[in-house]
């Protein structure tokens, strides 16, 4: 706002001025009626007793000496004697010009009239200075000064702001509207990646893992000393922000014992959201699972996803490394940041998916339809296939490849990698189908299936 002031006021000091110049430099040409009174006299004429002179221009002159030569009366004809024009009383001159003498026109009398001197007008500048001397002094001169100043006025201005703006570092600044100083007390490292603006909630923070869209952190809660998950965005950009807010709306409505608990969500200082950390995925445990362990997992992601499809939620990027594990192995669903409300209409970002785990309709949409509660059903089918036989179902021979075999090649069922798994081939081909229409229809229709599995 100061800035804005300094600015201002400098426009304003710079306006006048210029201003100012101008007037001076208009001042100082004489008007076009005093040009004509000039050119007039310069014949020899005087200007009637009592007319205004043009600006800058005095009328001089001085007291004549006048010698009455005796007059002899005329026989015949009297002539009437002029009377010499006053003057006012003129300023005392630096020199006293000699009057010179015209002989005066003589009337037709034999007796000559006595000549009178003619009185001489002597100009002057608007200095005040005659001009047969040393002349008029320039506009050009005038101007040139009146813009020097100016030019000065200006660079002592602009000289003053740069040296009031280097003089106060700024403080560290989060984003362009909000200034944060970071307590001394913190202990997260600058380049972490981790706000600022969060150090004064959190302590003690360590990132633990970055995905498409966010980033993960463990941090101890200043408030009560409890281990704590805080996500944030990964860039700061339209998209992402679109996307991490709604996660967030999302997110913080689904509360069951097999989705990541939220314990905060806000916008202000940043936006971020915590929740319960759990430090085991699926990821890290080493497949094949013996089929109970297997089915254990799989039957509570099962009941997450039955909980969050109640409620129109679809998470759409199940994986083992968005599956977490409580300390007692119970399987948690976290990362719903490609989740999406059904009946929410268009989608408000490009839509993604880990491709390992992505649907027939994730990738040919126009073909297969729109991604929905099926679609979470195809990738529960992937993460129980890795379960029971530590590999996927379809070769990957790299990412067109196996693009191409998820569109059109049909699954390896678990039987084909150990004869064992034969009772949940139908089970995992199921799910795998391409067609949604031939998959299981809800998570409750999957759990009751392997419910009734004997192995």
């Amino acid at each position: 706002m100061r800035s804005e002031k300094r600015c201002t006021i400098m426009r304003v000091v710079v306006a006048f001025l210029v201003v100012l110049a101008f007037v001076v430099q208009v001042a100082a040409v004489p008007p076009d009626h005093a040009a004509n009174d000039m050119g007039a006299r310069g014949h020899g004429q005087d200007a009637p007793p009592g007319l205004a002179h043009a600006p800058g221009q005095q009328k001089t002159v001085p007291t004549p000496e006048i010698t009455t030569p005796a007059l002899t009366p005329a026989p015949t004809t009297e002539a009437q004697t002029p009377e010499p024009t006053t003057a006012p009383t003129p300023l005392p001159p630096t020199e006293t010009p000699a009057p010179e003498s015209t002989p005066a026109t003589p009337l037709p009398s034999p007796t000559p009239l006595p000549t009178l001197p003619t009185v001489e007008v002597q100009e002057t500048t608007a200095a005040g200075d005659p001009v047969g001397e040393t002349g008029p002094v320039p506009s050009l001169i005038i101007s040139a000064a009146a813009l020097l100043v100016s030019a000065a006025a200006l660079g002592g201005v602009v000289y003053a702001r740069r040296r009031e703006q280097g003089a106060s570092p700024p403080l560290a600044v989060v984003n362009e509207e909000t200034t944060v100083v970071v307590p001394p007390e913190t202990t997260s490292v600058p380049d972490s990646g981790f706000p600022p603006a969060l150090s004064e909630k959190y302590t003690r923070v360590v990132s633990v893992g970055t995905g498409g869209t966010a980033r993960v952190f463990r941090a101890i809660r200043r408030a009560d000393d409890q281990t704590v998950a805080v996500k944030v965005p990964l860039r700061q950009d339209e998209a992402t922000g679109r996307c991490f807010l709604r996660e967030i709306s999302i997110w913080q409505g689904l509360a069951h014992p097999n989705i990541v608990r939220v314990y905060a969500v806000n916008v202000l200082p940043v936006p971020y959201v915590e929740t319960e950390y759990l430090d085991r995925s699926l990821a890290d445990l080493e497949t094949p699972l013996n089929p109970t362990g297997a089915i254990e997992l799989v039957r509570g992601i099962a009941a997450g996803l039955a909980y969050a499809h109640a409620r129109g939620v679809v998470h759409r990027d199940l994986k083992p490394g968005n599956i977490l594990l409580a300390a007692d192995a119970t399987p948690k669903i976290a990362d719903w940041g490609l989740g999406k409300v059904l009946g929410e209409g268009d989608e408000t970002v490009a839509p993604g998916y880990s491709l390992h785990y992505a649907a027939p309709e994730q990738l040919a949409p126009a073909r297969f339809g729109p991604p929905d509660e099926r679609t979470d059903l195809y990738q529960l089918g992937v993460v129980f296939s890795l379960l029971l036989t530590g590999t996927l179902p379809y070769d990957d021979d790299g990412p067109g490849a196996y693009s191409a075999a998820v569109l059109d090649t049909p699954p390896t069922p678990p039987s084909a990698v150990d004869p064992v798994l034969a009772p949940f081939d139908g089970i995992v081909l199921r799910c795998l189908a391409k067609d949604p229409a031939t998959r299981f229809n809800s998570a409750e229709e999957f759990c009751a299936a392997l419910d009734a599995v004997e192995y």
